[in-house]
């Protein structure tokens, strides 16, 4: 089913004791041409950073060393009104399982295979970064980070650029994109969780400012061979 693809884990276990921070990024694009929408700068981008970036940290970090929960998700269908992001939203806030299998594992009804979701607590989400757009930096290596509505979100961006942007291993530039109402923020996985809890401070990363810097976003030229990205910065 549409929005039936997104994936989440937390390699270093849920506590509900714990606060999570929660690291999204987009599983698909979409075309004219619906089967021709390899979205590399769209989505493409933005899951590879984000799963080289998961990779790297679940290999060198253990539960021990762990001081808050980090839940990495990857939603299916974002290009179709965010449906992926908005179920699992929806699912943190408000499921309620109305006949429980004889298993006593996942729900009958609302159907659901595993009800792990439901150690990951709304009020306990201190932040939600997602890696957008990622592909097409500048020359300069620029990374724009969208501020989300909430007030903490300056806060989670401070932690962003000490933890990410200034890494000895990285060569990247920074701007901070303060919210505002006419421009708001990219399309992205953030604004389903602001629907259900507009307080939860957020930060997009992406290649561009205020306009876009992927001309065939949503396009099926949006492919290998007309765009520069530069895999070697993704990684």
């Amino acid at each position: 089913p549409v929005g039936g693809q997104s994936v989440w884990s937390a390699p270093w276990g849920l506590d509900k004791t714990r606060t999570a921070l929660l690291v999204t990024s987009t599983l698909d694009s979409t075309s004219m041409f619906h089967d021709m929408a390899p979205g590399v700068d769209a989505y493409l981008s933005g899951v590879v950073a984000l799963a080289a970036a998961q990779e790297v940290l679940t290999r060198s970090l253990t539960t021990e060393d762990m001081k808050k929960d980090v839940v990495f998700a990857y939603f299916g269908a974002e290009a179709w009104g965010r449906l992926g992001s908005k179920l699992f939203a929806h699912d943190v806030a408000n499921f309620t399982c109305n006949e429980v299998p004889e298993s006593a594992e996942g729900c009958n009804s609302p159907y659901k295979a595993s009800l792990a979701f439901q150690k990951l607590q709304l009020h306990n989400i201190e932040g939600i970064l997602d890696v957008s757009q990622i592909g097409l930096l500048d020359s300069q290596n620029t990374v724009h980070g969208f501020l989300g509505k909430s007030s903490g979100s300056n806060s989670l961006w401070n932690s962003v650029l000490q933890v990410i942007l200034f890494s000895e291993d990285l060569s990247l530039n920074s701007e901070k994109m303060s919210y505002d109402s006419q421009h708001g923020i990219p399309p992205s996985p953030v604004q389903s969780f602001a629907e259900v809890d507009a307080g939860i401070p957020s930060v997009v990363l992406a290649d561009h400012g205020w306009e876009f810097t992927n001309k065939f976003y949503h396009s099926h030229q949006d492919n290998r061979e007309t765009q520069a990205v530069n895999v070697t910065n993704l990684c």
